[in-house]
């Protein structure tokens, strides 16, 4: 006889399913008991949160302290500005660390004209919060991802030699720290367009702005000036307010308006423009020449100490 494939009764069958499925059951159970995985660092699961950023109340707060205390030296988009005073927006002494901040603004630096602000703890931060959202904006519009191609070496040349700046900057006076003041799209803007903040006057119009650039502190440009010489009386000169073909109208140093109606080549007008050597040589400028002056004058820096 063949012999046939041995088979469980079906009760016994039933009798096995059940027993594998309560032991998956169970196993199920004293896995969902057991405490979770601990992390390979203990203290992972304890580490601080991050900071909260600065509430806008508190950067409002931060921007009307630093305009009111530091403004007049540091400008008021904390770029630097008058008596070489540096560039905050790059600054460890105001970016990195708090506690820093507040000893080097209270104690001041007077060899360098800058007088201590006894200032409260809450004051500070707050200005250190503005200075650190305005640092924030420069970065995301790319302010110190431009690359400086030009030499600095040949600007120097250039700036002292065939250029002639010297005639009328000095790098001891008007152009100390200067590049601590501007950065690099504005103070080659202002080498061609040496008015306002070196940004072209048709974009200010289309409505592009620049943060930390055409939002800030108006630059103090020196005035044109202009004597106006009648046929019979005597000159009067001042600052230059309108000049066209039938008129030309100047405020002289006693605050007085004057103006004068023209007809031709009368009265004689001379016209002063500190800035008129930019407008005479901005066809004469090589693409190389520009660079090389840029990169001179960009390293020219006050850095907070």
């Amino acid at each position: 006889m063949g012999s046939t494939p041995l088979r469980r009764p079906l009760a016994g069958r039933v009798a096995v399913a059940g027993a594998v499925w309560l032991w998956i059951v169970a196993a199920a159970a004293v896995q969902a008991a057991a405490p979770a995985a601990q992390p390979a660092d203990p203290g992972a699961a304890m580490a601080a949160p991050a900071p909260a950023a600065p509430s806008a109340e508190v950067l409002a707060q931060g921007k009307a302290q630093f305009e009111a205390a530091c403004g007049a030296c540091h400008g008021a988009n904390g770029r630097g500005g008058r008596g070489g005073a540096p560039d905050l927006l790059t600054s460890p002494v105001a970016l990195d660390d708090g506690v820093r901040f507040r000893d080097w603004v209270r104690k001041g630096s007077p060899e360098k004209g800058m007088p201590g602000f006894p200032l409260d703890d809450t004051s500070l931060d707050a200005v250190r919060a503005h200075l650190v959202s305005l640092a924030g904006q420069a970065r995301r519009m790319g302010d110190r991802q431009i690359a400086i191609v030009g030499d600095p070496g040949r600007g120097r040349a250039y700036f002292e030699g065939a250029g002639g700046c010297t005639a009328c900057h000095s790098l001891a006076g008007d152009f100390a720290g200067i590049g601590s003041r501007y950065p690099a799209r504005v103070l080659q803007g202002r080498i061609v367009l040496p008015r306002g903040n070196g940004v072209h006057p048709g974009l200010l119009q289309l409505g592009v702005r620049i943060p930390g650039i055409t939002d800030g502190a108006a630059v103090q440009d020196a005035p044109r000036t202009v004597t106006v010489s009648p046929r019979n009386g005597p000159p009067a000169t001042g600052v230059l307010l309108a000049i066209s073909d039938f008129d030309v109208s100047l405020r002289d140093a006693s605050g007085a308006y004057r103006s004068f109606a023209r007809h031709g080549a009368e009265p004689r007008v001379q016209v002063h423009d500190p800035a008129q050597w930019h407008v005479d040589h901005l066809a004469r400028w090589s693409d190389d020449d520009l660079h090389d002056v840029t990169a001179f004058l960009l390293g020219q820096k006050v850095e907070a100490k």
